[in-house]
C-alpha cells in the first residue's frame, strides 16, 4: 500500500507527535546519461539526424559531415566529393538496409555495402533535404524545402510544389502527406512533374510541421508540429488526435517525434531537453510522459532527435553538446544531496508500508523513492547523534533502529519516540553491523558478537566466541523462515543459531588459502547460502558442494559489501563502484558500474527488497534501485562486424571474398561485436577454417593475428557475445583464398596431363607407325616363308606319303609274318587275340604253331620301342622263334628262351661294350601238350594270369629281359602245370596295363585287371573278348594311347 505524501506525513505525526525533530523533504531521482561530445571524439557537437545501418554501426549526422560509432570510437565517414559543401539534416533506412543521407546544400547519397552513392540532386535545389522517405515498392522521395520533392528511382525526377516542405509522408501510389511552415496537407501526384494540393489538414494549426513518421502498430503517421503530436489517420476526413494537449503538454518547441518498440513517443525539443509519451498497452492509451533535461540528468536541453538501436538503447542527438545515450531504465538514481537526509546511504529498509533509509545524519520515511518523505534528524526525536547503520521493521511495527557507537534504539508502535534498548560499557557491542528478525526474536550482529533480544520480555543472550563463535566480529546476520538466524563473521565459518540458542557451525570455507571476512549472507529460494567477503568473492553453500565466483567468472570485483536474492532468484551483490548480478539459472554473471552511471560505493549490507520485488541499494551517491519490470526485454546479442584485414601491414578492401596471389602472409584482422550497452563487456570467439583446430578460447581481444597463411582457401568465422551472456547464433564470417603456386593450379595440371597424353599419343602413333612397318615387312617375310613353307609342305606331304606308304606295306608284311589267328582256333575253339598296335606297326608280336607233333607252342612278345623300331624288333624276334622250331633241339620253352637271347645279343652286337645297344624284348612262351593239357611255361619278365579249376593264379615269369642287357649269365626257368578243361590261360604285353585313362588320369594297372578277370572269365570267349577290348577303349578315353597292346586268351578244351 503506497501513501500520498500528505498521508505519509499525517501517518507520521501520528507515530511521532514531537514534529519539531521532523522536516518534510524530497528526493530527486536522476536518469543517467552515457555522453559523447568532442572529448569523447565525436566529429562535432551539433547532432542533426541518428540511424543505426545495415552492419550496425550508429551514423550520426553531424555539423560535419557524417560521424560512425561503434560503441568505442567514432570515426569520420569519408565522402570523397569536393561537391559536399553542407551539413548533414537528415538520415533514412531503407527497409533493405541503405541508409540516406541529406545535406543542407541540396546533396544526397546513399550508402550500402558497396560504399558511397552520390546523387546529383542539388540540380533541383540549393537549399536543404529536410526528410526522406520510401515507397513499399523502393521508390526514394526527398523533401527540399523550398523546390519541391525528389523522386529516384533509377534516375532522379522533380516533383514541383509551391510551399517550403519540412517534412513528408507516403500515403499511396499517388498521395503524399507534406508538412510545410504552415500546417500540414494532402498532395496527389498529377503527371510526371507536378504534385497538386488536394486539402489542407484543419485541425492540426497553421505552424511548421517538423516531421512525419508511419505508426508502427495502428495504421496512420505521427506528426510532429512544432507546437504538439498528433496522430493522423488520412482519409476523405482524416482522423487527428492530440496527444500532447491530453497529457498537457503545450508550449514546446517540437523538432521530431520517434516510437519505440514499446509504442512509446520520444519527442525532441529545443529549450526543453526530451519528453517520453508512456503508452499503456492495456488501455490502449498514452497516460503519462517522462522529461528529461538538465535537471535530472540530460546534459543539454536542446534535443534534435531521439533514436532506438537493436538492443532498445534510447539516444538523443542534441544541439551543441553531441549525443547522450540513456542508460537501463530499470535502474533508477535518488540524489538526497538537496535533502537533509545527504547521498551516503548507509541502511535501507523497505515493506508493504513504505522505506526507510539511514545515513549519516538520520532517517528518511517515505512511501516511495523519490516520493515526498519525512526526515528524523540525529539527533532527534531520541535518537543520538550517530550514523544510522540499521534499520529493521519487527512484525508487530516496531521500528529498530542500529547505530555506529551507541547501540540499539526502538520505537513501537503507538509509542512517541525512540528509546535505547541495548548499550554497554563495551563500545565493540555498541557498534551494531546489522539487525534482522524473525517471530518473536530480534538479532543484532555488533563488532563483538551476536545479541538476541526477546521482544515480548526483553530478554538478552549473547553469543561470542566463549559460545563457539570463531571470531566476535559479526558483520552480518540473516533470519530464515523457521527464525534460524545465520551469522557472518569475519573468519572462515558461517554460523547457524536456532531460537532456542543452538549454536551449529554450518559451513566452513577452509579451502581458503588467504584470510577470510564474510561480510554479508543471504538464503535464496531454495533454502542454500551465499556469502560475501571481503577479497575472496562469492560463495554458493549448497548440501555438498561449495561454488565459487570472483572475477574468473565475471564478477566486477572479489571485494563484495552486500548481498541479496531477489525475487527472480537472481543473487545481487554490491561492491565499490559498481555491482554484480547473477544469474543463478543461466550461470551468468552481469556487472553495472559506470557503463550504467553508477560512481559511488555499495556501503556494507545496505541492500533491500521492497514489495513490489525492486532491488534497493544504499551508496556513498544516494540510494539505487533496479525495477526488473522496466528491464530491457529486448535481448539481442552484439552484432559482430569485420573493422579491418591487414595483410603483412598494408590494409585490403573488405569484401565477401578476399583473394591474394600466391605467398606465405602475415594477415592480422580487427574486428568488433556492436554492443552500445555495454561495449567494454563483449566476449568474442573466433576460428579460422582450415588453420585453427577449434574455436578460440573467450577473450575481449578484438583483433588475432595469423603469421603464416600459406596457400588454401580458408574462412574466418566470428562470434560475439555480450555481457549478459547472450551469444550471436549465427557467425560473422568472410573468406582468404590464397592462390595456389602455378604448380599446384588445376590449369597447370591439365597442361602436365595434355603433355602427358600428347606424349602418350605420339608414343601411340610412332609405336603404330613402327608396327605397321614391321607388319608389312613381316607380311612381306610372311608371304616368302609361307611359300617356302607351302613348298615344303608339299615336299613333305610326298614324302610323308611314301613314308607312310612304306610303312603300311611294312605292316602288311609284318601282318604276313604273324600266323593266322584260325591256326589257333583249330587248337584251342576258345580263344581270342585282342592286338592294338600303337602305330601302323608294332612291336609287339604273337608266334603260335604245332611242334612235335602233340606239343603246340604260343609266343605273346613285347619289344623295345614301339612303331618302326619296335617292328623291327618283332620281325627279328618272330624269325628267329620259327626258326628255332624247326630245330630238334627245342626241348623246352627256357632253352627256347636262352637261344633267343643269344641271337638277339649277335644279332644286334650287344657284345660290344662301345656301342652297346639296350634294345630286346620282354616275351611269354607257353608249351601246352594237346593230350594231357600239360602247360609248360617259361617268361621274360612278363607274367602270366591262369584260372584252374576258376581259381586266378597270377604266374610270374623270370627277372631277365631278351637282349639288352650283358650279364654273365641269364637263367631262364620252366615252370609247369597241369590244366584241365576249362582252364583259361591269358597272355599280354604290358600296353594293356599301363593305359592312362580314368576320371583320374591313372593306369589301368595289373590290380584292375585282374579284377577284370575275375568278373569275365565264366563267359563266353567271345563276350571276353569284346569286355577286354571295350574296357580298354572306356579307360582310355581321350588319352593317347601309350603303347602298342597284345592280349591273348586261350581256353583249354
Amino acid at each position: 500500500m503506497q501513501y500520498s505524501p500528505v498521508q505519509l506525513i499525517k501517518k507520521f505525526l501520528l507515530i511521532w507527535p514531537v514534529i519539531l525533530f521532523s522536516f518534510k523533504g524530497v528526493a530527486g531521482q536522476n536518469f543517467q546519461f552515457r555522453n559523447y561530445d568532442r572529448a569523447e571524439g565525436i566529429c562535432n557537437s551539433f547532432i542533426y539526424s541518428i540511424i543505426q545501418d545495415q552492419g550496425g554501426y550508429l551514423i550520426a549526422g553531424t555539423g560535419n559531415g557524417l560521424c560512425r560509432f561503434n560503441g568505442i570510437e567514432f570515426t569520420q565517414v569519408s565522402l570523397n566529393d569536393s561537391t559536399l559543401q553542407g551539413y548533414v539534416t537528415t538520415l533514412y533506412k531503407t527497409p533493405g538496409g541503405t541508409v540516406w543521407a541529406g545535406f543542407s546544400d541540396g546533396n544526397a547519397l546513399y550508402m550500402d555495402r558497396a560504399g558511397c552513392h552520390f546523387l546529383n540532386t542539388r540540380q533541383f535545389t540549393g537549399g536543404n533535404i529536410n526528410q526522406i522517405t520510401s515507397t513499399p515498392d523502393g521508390d526514394i522521395y526527398l523533401a527540399t524545402q523550398a523546390n519541391g520533392l525528389i523522386h529516384y528511382r533509377d534516375s532522379l525526377q522533380h516533383l514541383k510544389i509551391d510551399r517550403l516542405i519540412f517534412s513528408i509522408g507516403w500515403i499511396d501510389e499517388d498521395k503524399m502527406l507534406i508538412g510545410t511552415d504552415r500546417g500540414l496537407y494532402v498532395y496527389r501526384k498529377q503527371g510526371d512533374s507536378l504534385m497538386v494540393m488536394e486539402r489542407r489538414v484543419g485541425e492540426i494549426p497553421e505552424e511548421r510541421v517538423n516531421w512525419i513518421i508511419p505508426r508502427k502498430e495502428a495504421g496512420g503517421f505521427w506528426v510532429a508540429a512544432t507546437g504538439g503530436i498528433y496522430s493522423v489517420v488520412p482519409g476523405m476526413e482524416p482522423e487527428v488526435v492530440s496527444v500532447s494537449q491530453a497529457l498537457g503538454l503545450d508550449h514546446l518547441n517540437i523538432q521530431h517525434v520517434y516510437e519505440d518498440r514499446d509504442q512509446n513517443l520520444w519527442v525532441s525539443t529545443f529549450g526543453q531537453g526530451a519528453v517520453k509519451l508512456v503508452f499503456d498497452a492495456g488501455q490502449g492509451i498514452y497516460t503519462r510522459y517522462v522529461a528529461y533535461d538538465p535537471s535530472n540528468g540530460l546534459s543539454t536541453e536542446n534535443v534534435r532527435q531521439v533514436y532506438q538501436d537493436h538492443e532498445g538503447n534510447i539516444w538523443m542527438g542534441t544541439f551543441g553538446r553531441g549525443l547522450s545515450m540513456l542508460l537501463d531504465e530499470a535502474f533508477g538514481f535518488y540524489d538526497f544531496s538537496e535533502n537533509k537526509l545527504g547521498n551516503n546511504i548507509l541502511s535501507v529498509f523497505a515493506d508493504q508500508d513504505g522505506y526507510w533509509l539511514g545515513s549519516e545524519t538520520g532517517i528518511y520515511a517515505t512511501s516511495a523513492p523519490g516520493q515526498d518523505g519525512i526526515f528524523i534528524p540525529a539527533p532527534g526525536a531520541g535518537l543520538p547523534d550517530d550514523e544510522i547503520t540499521a534499520i529493521y521493521k519487527d512484525e508487530k511495527g516496531s521500528l529498530w533502529v542500529g547505530t555506529s557507537r551507541n547501540g540499539v534504539y526502538l520505537k513501537r508502535k503507538g509509542e512517541r519516540l525512540f528509546r535505547n534498548v541495548h548499550r554497554t560499557q563495551d563500545n565493540n557491542e555498541n557498534s551494531i553491523r546489522d539487525i534482522s528478525g524473525g517471530g518473536d526474536y530480534v538479532w543484532i550482529a555488533t563488532m563483538y558478537g551476536v545479541f538476541r533480544i526477546r521482544i515480548s520480555t526483553g530478554d538478552k543472550m549473547h553469543f561470542t566466541n566463549r559460545n563457539g563463535l570463531s571470531h566476535n566480529s559479526i558483520n552480518a546476520v540473516y533470519v530464515d523462515e523457521d527464525h534460524h538466524a545465520w551469522i557472518a563473521t569475519t573468519s572462515r565459518m558461517i554460523y547457524r543459531i536456532s531460537p532456542e540458542g543452538e549454536l551449529a557451525e554450518v559451513h566452513d570455507a577452509q579451502f581458503l588459502i588467504r584470510a577470510n571476512v564474510f561480510t554479508d549472507l543471504v538464503l535464496d529460494a531454495n533454502g542454500e547460502v551465499w556469502a560475501a567477503t571481503d577479497g575472496n568473492g562469492v560463495f554458493h553453500f549448497t548440501s555438498d558442494t561449495v561454488f565459487t565466483y570472483t572475477r574468473n567468472n565475471g564478477l566486477l570485483s572479489e571485494y563484495c559489501k552486500s548481498i541479496l536474492a531477489d525475487s527472480r532468484g537472481h543473487i545481487w551483490v554490491g561492491h565499490r563502484s559498481g555491482i554484480s548480478r547473477i544469474d543463478v539459472e543461466r550461470n551468468v554473471v552481469v556487472t553495472y558500474s559506470a557503463n550504467m552511471g553508477i560512481t559511488g560505493d555499495c556501503n556494507a549490507g545496505a541492500m533491500a527488497l521492497d514489495a513490489p520485488g525492486r532491488v534497493l541499494i544504499g551508496t556513498t551517491q544516494g540510494l539505487i534501485s533496479y525495477d526488473y519490470r522496466k528491464e530491457s526485454v529486448l535481448a539481442r546479442p552484439p552484432i559482430p562486424n569485420i573493422v579491418s584485414v591487414r595483410v603483412g601491414d598494408d590494409p585490403v578492401p573488405l569484401r565477401e571474398t578476399i583473394r591474394l596471389p600466391y605467398g606465405i602472409y602475415r594477415i592480422r584482422i580487427e574486428f568488433i561485436g556492436l554492443s552500445y550497452k555495454d561495449p567494454q563487456g563483449v566476449i568474442y570467439r573466433f576460428k579460422m577454417e582450415n588453420y585453427d583446430p577449434e574455436w578460440s578460447e573467450p577473450s575481449s581481444n578484438r583483433f588475432v593475428n595469423y603469421p603464416r597463411i600459406t596457400d588454401g582457401r580458408y574462412r574466418f568465422l566470428l562470434h560475439a557475445c555480450s555481457s549478459s551472456g547472450i551469444c550471436t547464433e549465427t557467425p560473422c564470417s568472410f573468406e582468404i583464398i590464397v592462390q595456389k603456386p602455378v604448380w599446384k593450379t588445376w590449369w597447370f595440371y591439365l597442361i602436365i596431363v595434355s603433355v602427358i597424353v600428347g606424349v602418350f599419343i605420339l608414343i601411340i602413333r610412332i609405336r603404330e607407325r613402327n608396327q605397321r612397318r614391321l607388319r608389312e615387312y613381316l607380311e612381306k617375310e610372311l608371304e616368302i616363308r609361307t611359300r617356302e613353307v607351302v613348298e615344303q609342305k608339299e615336299e613333305l606331304e610326298i614324302k610323308n606319303k611314301e613314308i607312310t606308304d612304306s610303312i603300311n606295306y611294312a605292316q602288311r608284311i609284318q601282318a604276313s609274318i604273324l600266323p593266322p589267328e584260325s591256326k589257333l582256333k583249330e587248337q584251342f575253339p576258345g580263344s581270342f587275340i585282342f592286338y592294338l598296335p600303337r602305330d601302323i606297326v608294332s612291336g609287339d608280336f604273337y608266334w603260335f604253331d604245332r611242334v612235335n607233333n602233340d606239343r603246340f607252342l604260343i609266343v605273346c612278345a613285347d619289344s623295345t620301342g614301339h612303331g618302326v623300331p619296335g617292328a623291327f624288333m618283332s620281325m627279328i624276334g618272330s624269325t628267329l622263334i620259327k626258326e628255332f622250331t624247326l630245330r630238334d633241339d627245342l626241348t623246352t620253352p627256357s632253352f627256347l628262351l636262352e637261344k633267343l637271347d643269344n641271337e638277339i645279343t649277335q644279332t644286334l652286337n650287344q657284345n660290344v661294350e662301345m656301342q652297346r645297344t639296350t634294345d630286346g624284348m620282354d616275351i611269354t612262351i607257353c608249351e601246352i601238350d594237346l593230350k594231357t593239357h600239360h602247360l609248360r611255361f617259361a617268361s621274360a619278365m612278363r607274367p602270366i594270369m591262369l584260372f584252374h579249376r576258376n581259381e586266378l593264379m597270377y604266374i610270374r615269369g623270370n627277372r631277365s629281359s631278351i637282349g639288352g642287357e650283358l650279364f654273365d649269365t641269364k637263367q631262364f626257368q620252366d615252370q609247369e602245370y597241369a590244366l584241365e578243361s576249362g582252364d583259361i590261360l591269358y597272355m599280354f604285353s604290358d600296353g594293356y596295363p599301363d593305359q592312362f585313362g580314368g576320371p583320374l588320369g591313372k593306369k589301368f594297372k595289373m590290380v584292375r585287371l585282374k579284377n577284370l578277370l575275375e568278373d569275365i572269365h565264366r563267359l563266353p570267349m567271345e563276350e571276353q573278348y569284346e569286355h577286354i577290348k571295350t574296357s580298354f577303349f572306356l579307360w582310355k578315353k581321350e588319352y593317347p594311347q601309350v603303347d602298342d597292346v597284345l592280349f591273348m586268351g586261350i581256353k583249354i578244351p
